[in-house]
C-alpha cells in the first residue's frame, strides 16, 4: 500500500487500477470518509444507486467494498479501469464469475437488438434497450396493465381488477395491478358471490323475502330515534314530575322548528307506546312514521297497529336481525360494484391461467431488465469507480488545484477573489452549527440561477487574505461547474482569523476600535458642554469677572496646561538624557515584542487547528481523517488572480517606484534615529 499525505493527514493512495485491490482490506479507521449523503456526489445518479446497496441514500464503507470486490470478481483484468471509457468488452468479463455468465448473454442480446459487434457494448445502447423494455407493456415491473394482453376480456379482467384494488403503478407510468392484488381481486369474487348465496331471498336471512333490505335500511335510518322515544317513555314511568320537560318542546328554542327538532318523535301514551295516529305525533315526523308503517311495521307486525310498543319494536329487530347479520358476514366486498353476471364468468380458470402465463412473461422480462441493470453497473464502474474512490476512501480531487472535487458545485468571485471551494448545503443554520467548530471564516451564499431554478445555497471557505468588505448583503459572482454565471449573495457568516496577518492585528484593532469608540464619546461630550457653555454665556453674560467662566479665567487655565506639558515633556527628555540610544530601542523592542509574541502564538495555534472537514460534517458526512490547511492550500481554495505578464501599470511593473518608496522608508528610520540621539539625548 502507498499513503500520501494530503491536509496533513496520511491517506490511501489510488492512483492506479491495480490500487483498487487495497481498498478491500484497508481498514476502515485509515479511510478519509466513512459516511455520506448520496446527495452530496454530484455525478450519475444510477452509479450512486448501485454503490448505495440499501437504498437509504447514504454510502457507507461496507458498501463501496462490496462494489469494488464485485468488480474484481467479475472482471478478469482491473487495467480497464485505466481508460474510463462507456463501453465493455466481452473479454474482460470472467466466466467463472458469478455473473459473468449472464453478463456476456446480456451483451449479446443487446448486440443483437441493435446489430452491433457482438464483442463490445456501450453504456448508451445499454440505456436504450433498458429504455424500450420498460416502455412496453410487460416490462419487468411485476405491474400487468390492461395493454399487456391482446384478449379483450382479458384486459376487461384486469381493468376490472384495478378498479376494484385501487391497483399499482406502472414503471411505464400507468395503472396495473400485482400479482398479489390479482389474487386478492379472484378470491374476492369468489367470497362475495359465495355471500350472495347465503342472501337468497328465500333463505333465513331474508325474513321479509324481497321486502326484507327495505325494511332494513329503514328500520336503522329511525332506530336512534325510536330508541329515543321509548327511553324518554321509561323516564316518564320513573319520574313523572320531571319527565315534562323531555317531552314538551323546549321553550329556549329559538324558532317552532328548533323547539319540534329537539322533542321526541311522539308523545308516549299513558301505556307508554308510540302513536301511530292522532295528535300525539310530532308534526315534523309524521313522514317518518308513515315511512315506518309501510316498510317495516306492517310487514313485520301486520295492518291495522295504531300504536307501536316497546315489545313491538323489539320484535321488529329481532325479526330483521338475521338480515343484519348476513349484511355483516360480508366478505369479497372490493367487487360489490361490479355486475353480477361479469363475477360469475371471471370465475373461470382460464382467467386466472392467462394472468399466470402474462405473470410468466413479466418475470422473464424482469430477468432480462435485472441483467441490464448488472452490466450497466459494471460499465458505470469502469467509468466512475476510481474517481468516486478518490472522493471517499481519500480527497485527493478536493487537494489537487487541477481537479473537482465530486462534492463541489462550482466557484464564486466575490471582493475581487476566488473562492474555490463551493459545498452545497440546504439549511444554512443548521449546517453552520457544525461548521463554526472549523475555526475557518466561512461565508453562505444564495445562488440565484439564470434559469428560474431554485435558489441554491452554498457554503465557501475564507482561507487567504483578509477580511476585506465580506459582509452579510455583499453581491458577488457564481460559476457552476458548466461555467455558467448566477448571480450570488452573502446571506450569513462565520467569523474567523483568516491568516497570520489578520489574526496579529485583530487585538490592536479591537483595541483602536475601543479607543476611538471612547475618544469619539469624550468629543461629543466635550462638545456639547462647549455648545452648552457658549449658548449660556451668550443668553447671560457675567456680571463681572470673578465668574469661573471668564475669559481671563479660561485663559489662565490654559496657560497653566501648557506649563504642565511643558514640565512633562522635559521630564521625560531628561529621563531618555540619561539613557543610551541602544538602550531606549532595545527597550522598544522588547516592549514591542511582549506584546506580539503571544498574539503571533495565539495566531499560529488558532489558524494550525482550522479543519476542513467540519465543513463536510455540516452537511452530513462521517469524516474521518482531519483535513487541515496548509499555505499552498489556503492560496488554493482563496486566491487573487495574476495580472497579466505583459500588462502596464500593474504592480509587477513598479520596481523602481517601490524602490523609492524602500529608500524613503530606510531614510525615515534613519531620522528618528538621529533626532533620538542627537535632539533628545543631545549627542
Amino acid at each position: 500500500m502507498k499513503f500520501i499525505k494530503l491536509g496533513k493527514s496520511y491517506q490511501l493512495c489510488i492512483d492506479t487500477p491495480e490500487a483498487l485491490k487495497q481498498i478491500v482490506n484497508l481498514d476502515e479507521s485509515l479511510w478519509a470518509i466513512s459516511s455520506a449523503p448520496t446527495s452530496a456526489y454530484l455525478m450519475d445518479k444510477a452509479f450512486l444507486d448501485y454503490v448505495d446497496g440499501d437504498k437509504n441514500g447514504r454510502i457507507r464503507t461496507d458498501e463501496i467494498k462490496g462494489v469494488v470486490k464485485w468488480c474484481l470478481d467479475t472482471l478478469t483484468d482491473v487495467s480497464c479501469f485505466a481508460e474510463p471509457i462507456p463501453e465493455i468488452q466481452t473479454k474482460l468479463i470472467d466466466d467463472a464469475s458469478a455473473d459473468g455468465p449472464g453478463l456476456k448473454v446480456t451483451i449479446a442480446y443487446v448486440a443483437e437488438q441493435y446489430k452491433t459487434d457482438g464483442e463490445v457494448t456501450s453504456l448508451d445502447n445499454v440505456r436504450l434497450c433498458m429504455k424500450e423494455l420498460r416502455s412496453k407493456p410487460l416490462n419487468g415491473d411485476g405491474v400487468v396493465v390492461p395493454e399487456s394482453s391482446q384478449d379483450a376480456e382479458i384486459s376487461a379482467y384486469i381493468a376490472a381488477a384495478i378498479k376494484a384494488t385501487g391497483g399499482t403503478p406502472d414503471i411505464s407510468g400507468a395503472q396495473g395491478v400485482n400479482v398479489p392484488q390479482l389474487e386478492a381481486f379472484r378470491d374476492a369474487i369468489k367470497a362475495f358471490l359465495e355471500w350472495q348465496k347465503n342472501g337468497a331471498v328465500d333463505g333465513p336471512a331474508m325474513p321479509l323475502g324481497v321486502a326484507t333490505p327495505k325494511a332494513w335500511d329503514t328500520m336503522k335510518k329511525y332506530e336512534e330515534q325510536i330508541d329515543k322515544f321509548f327511553l324518554v317513555a321509561r323516564f316518564r314511568d320513573f319520574d313523572p314530575a320531571n319527565s315534562a320537560r323531555f317531552i314538551s318542546a323546549s321553550a329556549a328554542a329559538d324558532s317552532a322548528g328548533d323547539a319540534l327538532g329537539a322533542a321526541p318523535i311522539a308523545k308516549p301514551d299513558d301505556a307508554g307506546a308510540l302513536p301511530l295516529t292522532g295528535s300525539g305525533i310530532n308534526p315534523i315526523y309524521r313522514g317518518v312514521i308513515n315511512e315506518l308503517i309501510a316498510a317495516v311495521i306492517e310487514p313485520v307486525l301486520g295492518k291495522d297497529i295504531t300504536a307501536l310498543t316497546e315489545a313491538d319494536w323489539n320484535k321488529v329487530k329481532s325479526t330483521l336481525a338475521p338480515y343484519g347479520a348476513y349484511l355483516a358476514s360480508k366478505q369479497g366486498a372490493i367487487v360489490e360494484g361490479l355486475a353480477h353476471d361479469d363475477l360469475v364468468k371471471w370465475t373461470s380458470e382460464k382467467y386466472h391461467a392467462a394472468i399466470v402465463e402474462l405473470a410468466k412473461i413479466d418475470e422473464d422480462i424482469a430477468n432480462r431488465a435485472a441483467a441490464l441493470n448488472k452490466l450497466e453497473k459494471l460499465i458505470l464502474c469502469r467509468m466512475h469507480l476510481i474517481e468516486f474512490v478518490n472522493n471517499y476512501v481519500n480527497l485527493s480531487k478536493l487537494y489537487n488545484p487541477k481537479a473537482t472535487a465530486l462534492f463541489e458545485c462550482g466557484r464564486a468571485v466575490i471582493d475581487g477573489r476566488w473562492f474555490n471551494m463551493a459545498i452545497p448545503v440546504t439549511d444554512t443554520n443548521a449546517h453552520s452549527n457544525v461548521a463554526k467548530g472549523s475555526g475557518i471564516f466561512i461565508i453562505y451564499l444564495d445562488v440565484i440561477p439564470n434559469d428560474k431554478t431554485p435558489t441554491l445555497k452554498v457554503a465557501m471557505p475564507a482561507t487567504s487574505g483578509t477580511r476585506g468588505n465580506l459582509s452579510v448583503g455583499k453581491r458577488g459572482v457564481f460559476f457552476d461547474l458548466k461555467g455558467n454565471e448566477h448571480d450570488a449573495v452573502i446571506t450569513k457568516i462565520i467569523e474567523a482569523p483568516i491568516s497570520l496577518y489578520e489574526a496579529m492585528l485583530a487585538p490592536f484593532k479591537k483595541v483602536g476600535e475601543f479607543l476611538i469608540g471612547k475618544i469619539e464619546g469624550k468629543s461629543a461630550n466635550a462638545e456639547k458642554a462647549l455648545i452648552s457653555t457658549v449658548d449660556a454665556t451668550t443668553k447671560n453674560p457675567p456680571a463681572n469677572n470673578q465668574n469661573g467662566n471668564s475669559p481671563a479665567n479660561m485663559m489662565m487655565g490654559l496657560s497653566l496646561s501648557v506649563a504642565a506639558l511643558g514640565s512633562s515633556l522635559a521630564f521625560i527628555t531628561k529621563s531618555l538624557g540619561n539613557m543610551d540610544i541602544w538602550t531606549i530601542l532595545q527597550g522598544l523592542g522588547i516592549a514591542f515584542l511582549a506584546v506580539l509574541v503571544p498574539i503571533v502564538l495565539v495566531a499560529f495555534i488558532k489558524l494550525g487547528r482550522q479543519d476542513l472537514s467540519s465543513i463536510l460534517e455540516g452537511c452530513g458526512w462521517a469524516v474521518n481523517q482531519r483535513m487541515r490547511l496548509t499555505k499552498k492550500l489556503r492560496k488554493q481554495f482563496t486566491a487573487k488572480a495574476k495580472y497579466p505578464c505583459k500588462a502596464s501599470g500593474t504592480p509587477c511593473k513598479r520596481f523602481f517606484s517601490n524602490l523609492f518608496y524602500t529608500a524613503l522608508a530606510i531614510l525615515d528610520i534613519y531620522c528618528l534615529y538621529w533626532f533620538i540621539k542627537v535632539i533628545i539625548l543631545g549627542k
